[in-house]
């Protein structure tokens, strides 16, 4: 198993420490690799865990499953390309991996983080027991301590736009701890321009991510 160093330690906690600044208040985190100190280290990006969308808003909630591996596949086609291949573990990992040691895990798509939605979640809390309970077996098969969690998927209607919004929470699983918390805003677009939708989205998370 890979050991996380002190100094390597204090570099999670300033980085939680800057994320929390720009991410509190309800402003989303502008993307631009305030997460590149993770580049390095092996991080589990877990599937999306859940949908809201606004009235009138789409994609609708009936398409949620297939959009839901789509939009997972689309962030680990884009963070894998920034360089840091497959030095992370991506959400169709965490379900094969799931998949294969039933007995010993739970459902990846059900990780019961709606607790982690909260306004007030901050850099240094502790993570809820049922995420950390169903964070530390995917954690252990993935070989790290660190999960990022895209918490919720928001797609909001402006009018005859919408854009999408996605909550990120990053934890250190073997401390139960929270190192992170933010929101990356895609570009809005017209209604109905699902593809559109979530390309920028994707591309702002992985630059979020991306080596410097």
């Amino acid at each position: 198993m890979r050991r996380i160093f002190p100094r390597v330690a204090v570099l999670l906690f300033t980085l939680a420490g800057v994320g929390m600044a720009q991410a509190r208040g309800g402003q989303p985190v502008q993307a631009g690799g305030l997460l590149s100190g993770f580049a390095g280290q092996r991080v589990l990006l877990v599937p999306v865990q859940a949908y809201r969308a606004d009235s009138g808003a789409t994609p609708a909630i009936t398409m949620w499953d297939g959009m839901r591996r789509a939009l997972d596949d689309s962030l680990a086609a884009a963070i894998s390309a920034t360089g840091i291949g497959k030095g992370w573990g991506y959400a169709a990992d965490v379900v094969r991996s799931a998949k294969r040691n039933v007995m010993y895990t739970g459902d990846p798509y059900a990780l019961g983080t709606t607790s982690l939605s909260s306004v007030t979640l901050k850099g240094g809390d502790q993570v809820p027991d049922i995420v950390a309970s169903n964070i530390r077996p995917l954690i252990a098969l993935g070989d790290t301590r660190l999960a990022l969690l895209p918490v919720q998927l928001t797609v909001e209607r402006q009018g005859a736009r919408e854009r999408a919004r996605l909550r990120l929470v990053l934890v250190d699983g073997r401390g139960s701890t929270v190192l992170w918390v933010g929101e990356v805003l895609g570009d809005a677009v017209a209604s109905g321009s699902d593809p559109l939708l979530f390309s920028s989205l994707v591309a702002k998370v992985a630059a979020l991510v991306a080596p410097r």
